[in-house]
């Protein structure tokens, strides 16, 4: 082949690829899993996965990533169902079938459907399939990234909370099975407890030393101290006596050991 015909050509080639890079992103076709009706389709964006029932109600939109890459996989260019030999790479209590989502760069992420976090393969870097050895799950902590995604939206939605000079501070509290008191300091946030001769076992800020973040309030204070939340819910039923019930004003709660002041967050709402 001569030289000139060799020139065309890689001009051909390189006018091919300049025309690609042009083209707008057309996502791929939905997925739809026969046997719960679940629904799987691409926004135009590349990025973010929707899943909705067979009722057309929103099971998840979110990226399946987290931003975790920071944009190196690409968009998503196809996505299927997994097959069995593919499924028997990873935990088998996974919801329903498996689906491969295949990225521009080759890498390839697979979730099933409950959605968010992408499953990562049992057999990282010991398999030479596909499914494992291009698989971005095994090349990045996807669970970390989610979860600086979620702290990172919850920080830029927090807002000032009543001002201090509002806030009533809850009455002391009584232990039960023990002769402890529980005393929440006017700032909201300290804990004392004393026993019924007079002596402080521990004073310190819950909050603080379970090295809680923030939600909803820049700076959450103490609501209510009691058996209960505020709300009525026996969140540490299940804890050994003597202990008593935090709730925030952000909502978050959690069951604080009367003994020694050691907080364990439950939930929020």
């Amino acid at each position: 082949m001569g030289r000139p015909i060799l020139l065309a050509l890689s001009l051909a080639a390189a006018l091919a690829s300049v025309a690609a890079a042009g083209e707008p992103y057309a996502p791929p076709p939905s997925l739809v899993d026969a046997t719960t009706g679940v629904r799987i389709s691409v926004e135009n964006d590349g990025r973010t996965v929707v899943q909705v029932n067979k009722t057309g109600g929103i099971l998840g939109v979110f990226d399946p990533l987290s931003g975790g890459d920071a944009g190196k996989a690409g968009t998503i260019v196809s996505f299927r169902f997994a097959t069995s030999p593919e499924s028997g790479n990873f935990p088998s209590h996974h919801q329903g079938r498996l689906f491969v989502l295949t990225y521009s760069s080759g890498g390839v992420v697979v979730m099933d459907n409950s959605g968010g976090i992408p499953l990562e393969p049992a057999n990282c870097g010991k398999s030479n399939a596909d499914i494992v050895r291009l698989n971005i799950a095994c090349r990045l902590d996807l669970e970390k990234a989610a979860q600086v995604r979620i702290d990172a939206t919850i920080a830029s939605h927090l807002g000032p909370g009543p001002p201090m000079a509002d806030y009533r501070r809850p009455a002391d509290f009584r232990v039960p099975g023990s002769d402890i008191v529980l005393h929440v300091a006017a700032n909201g946030r300290t804990v004392s407890a004393v026993e019924k001769s007079g002596r402080q076992l521990w004073s310190e800020d819950p909050f603080e030393a379970g090295r809680l973040k923030p939600y909803r309030v820049v700076r959450p204070v103490i609501s209510s101290i009691a058996e209960t939340t505020s709300w009525g819910e026996p969140a540490c039923h299940d804890q050994t006596p003597p202990f008593a019930v935090l709730t925030y004003n952000s909502s978050q709660f959690g069951c604080l050991d009367a003994r020694t002041g050691r907080f364990q967050l439950r939930g929020r709402n």
